[in-house]
């Protein structure tokens, strides 16, 4: 049996019995004692604040082995429905503050006397009120309004069952019962009614929306009795309410003070144990809080406790709704001294952990070398490794909960088992992890002092995989050296006095060479003739260093992953053929394909010292002419392809070149005929020598990712590239965002 106590019924004994205290004083000192009597203090209140936690001498655990406490959120502190101050009667009297005083007075001489003399309005009274023999006393205090105390007087006549309406400039004073029986006004709202006081009342549909409708509706009939009927509707949730406007006013409020969810003003708080499973802990605690005397219950067990702890198993928290933040404290220190590992090395248990960020395979496998120890150097942990063997392990997958924070999982899941214990026979195991994929958790067979242990590594493994921009620009440098010597002549005439020129320079309308500098890049040698015009021009012009950007990929990958972007096409290359000696005569080929374009493949990792190594590779191909192999007709692939491993820190940039390929072609061109005469030929021609080198360099920098604030502003960065693109365009995007609008 518990016995609950709450802090409000102590503090009004306390109270009662101080002015008892105070009463029985002041009689017994009345006379006898010349000095003013002392004020009584009043007696402090019981379990005003819940008592401290036992102070343990324990040292403080380790951050990463401390039971985590998150707040919840906020109850919603809605404010109370306010009684509205009585309202005056529109177009009611006016005038002077009167002064009133009855002293057993007839009921129809009241009433006679407040309206007809000191308020001076026309007024009706039904004929069984004329015949009633009730007396009314009353003192008004001191002067009040005509308003005032028409109001004072409405209150009075409403408790001998009379009640006063205006209509028109008439007021009716009239039983209640009789208007009962009119045909009342429908209203259907959640708000409170306002409407014009007459002589109907109203017929109101109240929809709650937290609160269940009978226990609302037992509630408020106790209260209010038979003045308003109330009949609810289970099926939606809703209550009618009839009656009298001015009852519907108080009995509105009321259901909109009870119509609230059971917590919903309450404040809550997370407990993430460590060392214990949440349905244990949640128990231990509701038992230490009913031996504090407070009023505490299990989630779904019983729903009419002002505190209520609630274990969930998925996720191994305890989640706690109280009324104030002081029993919320109270709890969580006690959770706090409560999540200790044992201190026995054989009490073996089963713990659980929900990795949060990573896959678990990857941790088990790191914890796992840490557990066996003579292994640890030669396993490696990975964040997409796989857990070695596959194993059922009933005694793991539906582990008893017999010890406190032993394994609460009652479905079969594929699990892969990592660590093993010693083999010697009596030895003390070392513990084992098994591996629930479908969960993404860890599951620890061992002693508390041991997954005290691991638990730390364990927390600092699961982390997010850092994740690194690879950007990446492939030029093509074309180091040509071209030179054109010879004579570029120039001949112009007319035929029928359409006027034609022969030749490569400008001229102007007289067919003189008008703008002779635009030779002016290289050597230019001028040839006037006797007019000073410029007729011909002997050049030599050499060029060199274009620059070709061939691509400009940017690779977001995870540290130990490989990322690879091809640009290009797949091109279908013959590798074998044959002839089938069996029936017709098919030719069997055998296709390959190959890729070809820009393909970049890089693979970073990532170390703490804000590093980079990549794994680069970095390849160019082009198909050319078809050529003959072997009877095989297949095409020509031209490829440059960069192989390379390199440690760089964050936002440096490494260039890698020296691929050259160099072309060479000689020719000439002039007069057709004259420039082929043997030594004047030279002439009328010009000889060109060109060889171009092609030279690939390609540049490389890293970008280390520190989390999402730096996603964000790369994709802002490229979204901004992308609308000024378009807007210097003049192309209309889709798949920009919205708040882009083309100017």
């Amino acid at each position: 049996m518990t016995l609950t106590q709450t802090p409000t019924g102590r503090a009004a004994v306390n109270r009662l019995l101080s002015l008892f205290f105070a009463t029985v004083a002041a009689f017994g000192l009345v006379g006898c004692q010349p000095n003013p009597i002392p004020p009584v203090e009043t007696p402090r209140v019981a379990f005003e604040r819940p008592p401290p936690a036992p102070d343990f001498t324990e040292s403080t655990p380790d951050p990463v082995r401390t039971t985590r406490i998150t707040p919840g959120p906020g109850g919603r502190v809605a404010p109370m429905p306010r009684a509205p101050a009585q309202a005056a009667i529109p177009g009611g009297p006016s005038g002077a503050p009167i002064a009133a005083s009855f002293d057993q007075m007839p009921l129809p001489a009241f009433i006679n006397t407040v309206f007809g003399e000191l308020l001076k309005v026309n007024y009706q009274m039904d004929p069984s009120v004329a015949s009633r023999q009730d007396v009314v006393t009353l003192r008004t205090g001191g002067a009040r309004t005509p308003q005032e105390l028409l109001a004072v007087a409405t209150e009075v006549l409403s408790s001998y069952g009379l009640q006063v309406m205006r209509t028109d400039n008439i007021y009716r004073i009239v039983p209640s019962d009789v208007m009962m029986q009119q045909i009342p006004d429908v209203i259907r709202s959640r708000a409170l009614p306002d409407v014009p006081v007459d002589l109907r009342p109203i017929f109101q549909y109240f929809q709650l929306q937290e609160a269940k409708v009978a226990d609302v509706v037992s509630a408020i009939a106790n209260i209010v009795g038979s003045k308003v009927k109330l009949q609810p509707i289970p099926q939606t949730n809703a209550v009618i309410i009839f009656g009298l406007p001015q009852d519907m006013q108080t009995v509105s409020r009321m259901i909109a003070t009870l119509d609230r969810a059971s917590f919903g003003n309450n404040l809550s708080i997370r407990i993430d144990p460590v060392y214990w499973n949440a349905q244990p802990l949640a128990q231990r605690l509701l038992e230490i809080m009913r031996a504090q005397g407070y009023n505490a219950s299990i989630g779904g067990q019983q729903s009419d406790t002002p505190i209520s702890i609630i274990p969930v198993a998925q996720v191994n928290s305890v989640l706690v709704f109280a009324p104030t933040q002081q029993v919320l404290d109270f709890i969580s220190a006690w959770a706090q001294q409560l999540d200790q590992p044992s201190g026995s090395e054989d009490n073996q248990r089963v713990f659980l952990y929900f990795v949060r960020n990573t896959k678990a395979g990857g941790i088990a496998d790191v914890v796992s070398a840490a557990i066996e120890g003579s292994q640890s150097g030669s396993r490696q942990g990975s964040a997409n490794s796989q857990a070695q063997q596959s194993s059922s392990s009933p005694s793991l997958a539906g582990g008893s909960a017999a010890t406190p924070g032993s394994s609460g999982l009652g479905q079969s899941a594929t699990t892969s088992t990592s660590g093993t214990g010693s083999s010697t026979p009596g030895a003390r195991s070392a513990g084992r992890l098994v591996v629930d994929e479908v969960r993404n958790a860890l599951v620890f067979s061992g002693s508390a002092a041991e997954w005290a242990r691991y638990r730390p590594l364990i927390e600092q493994l699961d982390v997010p995989t850092r994740e690194a921009l690879i950007e990446v620009t492939v030029l093509e440098v074309a180091l040509t050296d071209n030179t054109s010597l010879g004579i570029q002549g120039l001949f112009s005439g007319s035929v029928d006095g359409h006027p034609f020129t022969i030749g490569s320079l400008v001229t102007g309308a007289n067919g003189a060479v008008t703008d002779p500098g635009q030779s002016a890049n290289g050597l230019n040698i001028r040839v006037f003739n006797s007019a000073g015009v410029l007729r011909g021009a002997l050049t030599a012009l050499a060029t060199n260093n274009r620059v070709n950007v061939v691509s400009n990929p940017r690779l977001l990958a995870r540290s130990g992953a490989e990322a690879k972007i091809l640009i290009g096409d797949d091109v279908p290359t013959v590798t074998s053929q044959g002839q089938s000696t069996v029936g017709s005569s098919t030719v069997l080929q055998s296709v390959q394909y190959r890729q070809t374009g820009v393909v970049l493949t890089v693979k970073p990792i990532i170390h703490a010292g804000q590093r980079v190594d990549l794994e680069v590779s970095q390849e160019v191909s082009d198909v050319n002419t078809t050529a003959q192999v072997a009877g095989i007709s297949s095409p020509t692939i031209s490829s440059r392809k960069v192989t390379t491993q390199l440690a760089l820190l964050d936002g440096a940039t490494v260039i890698l070149g020296g691929m050259i390929k160099e072309n060479r072609t000689i020719g000439d061109e002039g007069i057709p005929v004259l420039k082929d005469i043997p030594i004047i030929g030279q002439a009328f021609r010009s000889n060109k020598d060109n060889r171009t080198r092609t030279e690939l360099i390609v540049l490389i920098t890293p970008y280390i990712i520190t989390g999402p604030d730096d996603i964000k502003a790369i994709t802002n960065a490229y979204t901004e590239h992308l609308q000024q693109f378009s807007r210097d365009n003049d192309i209309n995007m889709p798949l920009l965002p919205r708040y882009y609008s083309k100017p």
